[in-house]
C-alpha cells in the first residue's frame, strides 16, 4: 500500500519541475517497491533509478523494472549508490534511515525532490529543516499530497 495517492497532478508537477532544471532522469531514496518510480518512468519518458535500503529478499515486481533500474543498499549503512548530475535526486525515505546528508554533499546535480509523509515524524514539516535555509538550494514548491497520512513534496533547485 502507497501512503501517498500517485495522481497525475502529482507526476506533473515532478516532471515539471525536473524539465525545468534540465535533469534526464531521476535517481529515488527509499523507492520502496518502485510505484512512484515506475509511474514517473511510463509518463516521463525518461531515466529512473530506484534504490532502497534493502535485504536481497525484497523483490520488485517485473512489470515496474520494466521501467526502472533498481539499486539494493545494505541495511543501516551509510553506502550510497552513485547519482549522476543530469538526474534529479528524489528522497522517499525517512531521513534518520538513510544517509541523506551524504546523498546531498555527494550531489552535483540542480533538482531535489523530498516527499514526506506524516509516518517519518510527528511533523513533516521538520523535513524541511535538512536542507539548510542558507545553503545553495532554493525551495521553488512545496505542496500537500494526498494520502493515507499527511505528506507533503519539496522542491528545491540549486542556484547557479
Amino acid at each position: 500500500m502507497s501512503l501517498i495517492k500517485i495522481t497525475k497532478v502529482l507526476l506533473n508537477d515532478i516532471m515539471q519541475h525536473v524539465r525545468a532544471t534540465g535533469c534526464t532522469g531521476i535517481t529515488s531514496i527509499g523507492c520502496g517497491q518502485g510505484q512512484l518510480e515506475a509511474r514517473l518512468a511510463s509518463v516521463g519518458s525518461i531515466e529512473v533509478v530506484g534504490v532502497d535500503q534493502a535485504d536481497e529478499s525484497v523483490q520488485i515486481p517485473a512489470y515496474r523494472r520494466r521501467h526502472m533500474q533498481y539499486i539494493c543498499t545494505p541495511m543501516n549503512s551509510n553506502e550510497i549508490a552513485p547519482v549522476p548530475a543530469n538526474h534529479a535526486l528524489l528522497f522517499c525515505a525517512p531521513v534518520d534511515r538513510i544517509p541523506f546528508q551524504s546523498y546531498l554533499a555527494e550531489y552535483a546535480g540542480r533538482c531535489l525532490i523530498i516527499i514526506v509523509s506524516g509516518s517519518c515524524q510527528p511533523d513533516p514539516a521538520e523535513w524541511s529543516s535538512h536542507v539548510p535555509p542558507d545553503s545553495e538550494w532554493q525551495l521553488t514548491c512545496s505542496n500537500e499530497i494526498v494520502g493515507a497520512l499527511p505528506s507533503r513534496i519539496y522542491m528545491y533547485t540549486r542556484a547557479s
